[in-house]
C-alpha cells in the first residue's frame, strides 16, 4: 500500500493562510485588469493596495509556518 506524502504544501495550511493567499490573488487580478483596461491607473493602484493588505495578512498569520520540508 502506498504511503501518502505528508510534507510540502498544497493539502496543508490553515484557513487564515489560504484567505491571505486569496486576498493577494484578488489584488493581482484587480491590478492586472487595471493595466489591461487602457490602462486605468486608479484600478492598478487599488490592486496594489489589496495585494499589500494580503501580504500583511500573510506575515501576521505566520503563513510560512504552514510549509514543511520534513519527510514524515
Amino acid at each position: 500500500m502506498a504511503q501518502a506524502h505528508a510534507g510540502g504544501h498544497g493539502a496543508q495550511g490553515r484557513p487564515i493562510s489560504w484567505l491571505a493567499v486569496l486576498v493577494i490573488c484578488i489584488g493581482f487580478t484587480v491590478g492586472g485588469l487595471g493595466l489591461c483596461l487602457n490602462p486605468t491607473w486608479w484600478m492598478f493602484w487599488v490592486g496594489c493596495g489589496i495585494t499589500a493588505v494580503g501580504g500583511i495578512m500573510a506575515l501576521a498569520c505566520g503563513i510560512m509556518e504552514d510549509y514543511s520540508t520534513e519527510d514524515h
